[in-house]
């Protein structure tokens, strides 16, 4: 029987009129709201529990921030750089990631609902302990990705470099891997219920079997 997957909610667009800006200015409320951010640098700033909610951002320079308990809600982020950003403990509804480079990124311990990463350099980014509900990972570079202890409610991983991630999830539910280079992936031992593709069937078999201790002989023992 064929599982049908939900493509995750779009993010709401900010107003027509919303103002164009180039700096996370925040209110008194430590919040940015229906703005479009463009070329803002604000690397290596401390943003802890900062509100995001419809909002556009293009090639903002988030790289080593500390996002910690941030919330965003129906935003774009477009070639931005979040290298070695600490989003941990954050929550992300309805949020859209496409291009530039979050090499590094720490989302552990978050929750995302509605999260599409598309065509996205998440090499070594961290996931442990996360919540993922309805998300989509399409053409991304997730080579060391650490997904471990980590709960994946109706999530795609199609086309994307998984060599070497970490899959041990603590419970993965109506998951797709599709197409993509699953060299090397640690954890396919916990990934009952995991639906994939023929071309995947295996190489992850083959690290099914190397984890379990089988060993393969053609050899005729007689």
């Amino acid at each position: 029987m064929t599982t049908v997957r939900a493509e995750p909610s779009a993010p709401e667009s900010p107003p027509d009129d919303a103002p164009v800006i180039a700096d996370l200015v925040l209110d008194e409320d430590n919040a940015l709201e229906d703005v479009r951010v463009v070329d803002a640098d604000v690397v290596g700033e401390r943003l802890i529990d900062v509100r995001v909610d419809r909002c556009v951002l293009e090639r903002v320079q988030l790289t080593g921030c500390d996002l910690r308990g941030s919330h965003w809600r129906d935003a774009v982020l477009r070639d931005c750089e979040l290298s070695g950003a600490q989003v941990s403990e954050a929550e992300l509804t309805r949020v859209e990631v496409s291009g530039g480079r979050a090499a590094g990124v720490v989302l552990a311990e978050s929750t995302l609902r509605h999260v599409r990463f598309l065509e996205c350099r998440l090499d070594g980014a961290n996931f442990r302990g996360a919540t993922l509900e309805h998300c989509l990972f399409e053409n991304c570079l997730l080579v060391d990705a650490d997904v471990g202890d980590a709960t994946l409610d109706d999530v795609t991983f199609v086309g994307c470099d998984l060599r070497r991630a970490d899959l041990s999830a603590r419970r993965a539910t109506n998951v797709l891997l599709a197409h993509g280079d699953v060299e090397d992936v640690r954890g396919v031992t916990s990934l009952r219920g995991v639906t994939v593709t023929s071309d995947l069937v295996v190489p992850l078999a083959m690290r099914a079997f190397a984890a379990l201790g089988i060993q393969i002989d053609d050899d005729d023992p007689l």
